[in-house]
């Protein structure tokens, strides 16, 4: 018996020192008061922590860089307590922490990330404007946006800490990549027909019209032109996007299903170029080419059998590595030249993505003022001639022409589709950015004005015109134009003026244009192709050059400059 009270003595006295030692060192890890009882004694505590103990750190794989940095210490001083000549292999001291690191830390942090990555942008509402979008950016973006891009840069600061091994590295990309696909198919779900275009009645899933020239090659390259030149040199690229589009077999066909007329899909297409603008400048920002990072990273990307040794081996370089890190440096993910490629090609993504984004939202607007005004500018348009003809007002040729009341209102259809464009730039200005909202809105005068030419003089819309007629469109074009300046200052539609102009001058006024054109274009800038159609109408309008005014009431008068 008192062989058992001496070890028993012996024992309490040794647990009196540890708990002694833990005191002193880390304070509040055990209390001051509990006994060696209750020391030993495991009840499960409102917190979840062993009775007597207090949890010092929150239990999450990224708080690693606050319990690795003590762990390795204690090792590298027990290391150094070992006497020279031992049974103990000092390698092995470290086994069980690399053990810990490669089949507990490593598939609970990719677990982690995945499931907080997911939360990011899976939720109901995280497509949808952040309430407290202004803390992080100038525009609305989505809520989603500025979760994931939170989570990314809380892995890539404890990353920084730790070893700069890229198959940590890889688990940001794969996420990155996984966000990226899932904003991709949000872009096609606003930018989907309701009811699919299909030649042989099946239900195949086709794009609404301004999405599927967004992704037309030669419409892409001119519109990069567009916003690449200088406000005096963008007249060339303009004109060549306009014929690009009018020229497009679809724009004939383009129907109610092909329009994004809905204001809420309108806001959510600016929320989704305003958020992949500002994911990808915030996501480049944790570039970083490291000097301590491992350039193998392929061998085991694949295959976990082969990940498993690299990622035991790297994370035995992390036991030596010290925590110096400035709490105010920037965070950054470190990246090899290999992975960065990877990295790259990622964020290059969301530009693009937020790149076709702002050319659907462009091309939208110009498609819904073109279909608009082809209800307004086709057909065939025979107007009864008034009773009394008077001159017509603020012309700008000085050659004679027929006279036609001009009084008239415009088409309650046009005045429609300025109400509708002038609702949709606002939506436009409120949403985006000045300079973005510039790259939608800039040139749209010089589209319309070639659209109405177009419409006109190549189409075959305009199937036959009298002069009344003619005077009625030019008092559309003037109310267009007087609208146009709200959205485009200095907008101006010459052509269209023109064009009509000409038409109530005759034929003898086409044929003096024609011979005075160089090449291909006129002074007056219509091309060949143009005078062609507008000759056509002369001819179809029933007198030919007489415009199909009756002789009893035509009459011709000098007309003051505009």
């Amino acid at each position: 018996m008192d062989l058992v009270d001496s070890e028993a003595i012996e024992l309490k006295q040794e647990e009196d020192e540890v708990v002694s030692y833990w005191q002193k060192f880390v304070p509040g890890l055990v209390s001051l008061q509990q006994s060696s009882a209750s020391a030993v004694t495991t009840t499960t505590q409102s917190d979840g922590s062993a009775t007597g103990h207090k949890l010092l750190v929150e239990p999450s794989v990224f708080n690693i860089t606050s319990l690795l940095p003590p762990s390795v210490s204690f090792l590298k001083r027990l290391r150094d307590l070992i006497p020279p000549g031992s049974d103990i292999v000092v390698s092995t001291l470290s086994s069980f922490l690399n053990d810990f690191l490669t089949n507990v830390f490593h598939p609970q942090l990719e677990e982690t990330l995945v499931e907080m990555c997911l939360q990011s942008y899976v939720q109901n509402d995280a497509f949808q404007e952040d309430p407290q979008w202004a803390r992080c950016s100038q525009k609305p973006i989505f809520k989603g946006s500025v979760a994931f891009v939170e989570v990314v840069s809380a892995f890539c600061k404890m990353l920084d800490e730790l070893t700069h091994d890229q198959l940590f590295s890889q688990l940001v990309i794969k996420q990155m990549h996984a966000y990226h696909d899932k904003c991709v198919n949000w872009y096609r779900i606003m930018v989907t027909r309701a009811q699919a275009r299909s030649s042989d009645g099946s239900n195949a899933t086709s794009l609404k019209a301004s999405a599927q020239l967004a992704h037309n090659p030669s419409l892409t390259t001119a519109l990069g032109q567009v916003w690449d030149s200088t406000p005096d040199n963008t007249r060339a690229p303009i004109l060549e996007e306009a014929r690009l589009l009018l020229g497009n077999e679809s724009i004939s066909t383009v129907d109610d299903f092909d329009l994004i007329s809905d204001s809420r899909t309108q806001h959510a297409l600016c929320l989704l170029y305003t958020s992949m603008r500002w994911t990808a400048v915030k996501l480049n920002s944790l570039r970083h080419i490291s000097a301590r990072a491992n350039e193998d990273i392929h061998a085991g990307m694949d295959s976990d059998t082969e990940e498993r040794p690299q990622l035991k081996r790297s994370l035995t370089r992390a036991l030596a590595v010290n925590n110096n890190r400035n709490g105010s440096e920037p965070v950054h993910l470190p990246l090899t030249e290999s992975t960065a490629a990877l990295f790259d090609g990622i964020v290059t993504g969301f530009r693009e993505l937020s790149d076709t984004t702002l050319r659907t939202l462009r091309l939208e607007m110009r498609l819904q003022l073109i279909r608009g005004l082809r209800e307004s500018f086709s057909g065939s348009l025979i107007y009864p001639y008034p009773s009394t003809i008077v001159p017509l007002p603020n012309a700008t040729s000085t050659t004679p022409v027929p006279t036609i009341d001009t009084t008239d209102s415009p088409d309650e259809a046009l005045l429609v589709v300025l109400t509708n464009l002038i609702t949709f730039d606002a939506a436009m200005a409120a949403s985006l950015g000045a300079n973005d909202h510039a790259k939608i809105t800039i040139g749209i005068s010089t589209t319309i004005d070639t659209a109405l030419v177009y419409t006109m003089s190549q189409s075959n819309s305009l199937k036959a015109l009298n002069a009344p007629a003619a005077a009625h469109l030019l008092t559309n074009v003037r109310v267009l134009q007087h609208n146009l300046l709200n959205i485009e200052p200095a907008s101006t539609l010459p052509q269209a003026r023109t064009f009509l102009e000409l038409f109530l001058q005759g034929n003898e006024a086409v044929e003096a244009e024609m011979t005075a054109a160089t090449g291909n274009q006129s002074r007056t800038g219509l091309r060949r192709e143009e005078f062609d159609g507008l000759q056509r109408l002369l001819y179809q309008s029933g007198n030919g050059g007489n415009n199909g005014i009756p002789e009893k009431t035509k009459t011709r008068t000098s007309i003051e400059g505009r």
